[in-house]
């Protein structure tokens, strides 16, 4: 196989775990984000409860 598939395959594979840790980071983000906002409108018992039900759904 030809030495430039192999440089252009390296590059993809370069961009798309570039662009799974971005996508980690911002859905890691946003949670910590919305545990903050819940914890100020609602007791934390109760939060971790709905927690619990919608991951356990």
């Amino acid at each position: 196989m030809p030495a430039i598939f192999n440089a252009q395959a390296h590059a993809q594979r370069k961009g798309a775990v570039a662009m799974a840790l971005l996508l980690v980071y911002i859905v890691w983000g946003t949670t910590y984000f919305a545990i903050g906002i819940a914890l100020q409108s609602m007791p934390p018992l109760l939060m971790n409860a709905i927690r619990f039900l919608c991951a356990g759904g």
